[in-house]
């Protein structure tokens, strides 16, 4: 039996493009997805903006500036600002991440592979990217946990200029790291972290700490 050919249409906003009608849910579709408010269908079409031919000067940048960086650093972007998951909300979150990043695999850094690969070849049984809490690079039974931190990323004040410290990621990393080295040392795991430099410039002394840990 021949297979039915999908029906195509032009797109109703007048860019000529087509697409398959029947999405297979049965509805009917007019428009190639986005083109819903182009042309004529646009609220604003035919009106002329008021900054047309305009510049702002100055001024008027830096209160821009001040006011979007009020704005987002307050969270007022953000849906759940003032509000919290609840533990069933989170555990359900933490799955579905989970399942998701399972599907196209944890990648491992450059310097968590040349670690890995150390370990691999002195005879170090290791588990990567172990599904725990504060999920490790590396977890060695019973109860080692092994962080390769990326110097930018994480906050390095050896390899960072003031600036680079004071960007919101290594900011916001700093005080991850903190919350989690706190309540896996009060569970009685031992924590190791490397910089991306120490892995680097030293591979060999980074195996003897694991070691001695």
């Amino acid at each position: 039996m021949a297979e039915k050919k999908a029906k195509t249409k032009l797109c109703e906003c007048g860019c000529r493009n087509t697409f398959v009608e029947d999405n297979g849910n049965g509805y009917k579709r007019r428009f190639v997805n986005g083109h819903q408010s182009f042309g004529k269908n646009n609220p604003m079409y035919g009106t002329i903006s008021p900054m047309k031919g305009k510049k702002y000067t100055q001024e008027q940048r830096k209160k821009l500036s001040i006011s979007r960086l009020k704005y987002y650093g307050e969270g007022n972007s953000n849906p759940m600002k003032g509000r919290r998951h609840s533990k069933e909300t989170k555990r359900k979150m933490s799955e579905s991440w989970y399942k998701s990043e399972k599907s196209f695999g944890f990648k491992n850094t450059k310097p968590e592979r040349f670690l890995q690969s150390v370990l691999s070849v002195n005879g170090v049984k290791y588990e990567s990217q172990k599904n725990i809490y504060g999920r490790p690079d590396i977890f060695i039974e019973p109860n080692v946990y092994v962080f390769v931190d990326g110097c930018f990323h994480h906050g390095c004040k050896k390899c960072s200029t003031e600036k680079q410290l004071n960007h919101y990621i290594p900011q916001r990393k700093i005080k991850r790291d903190m919350i989690v080295n706190k309540k896996l040392e009060k569970q009685g795991y031992k924590i190791i972290r490397f910089w991306e430099h120490d892995i680097n410039n030293n591979l060999n002394k980074c195996l003897e700490v694991i070691r001695n840990g």
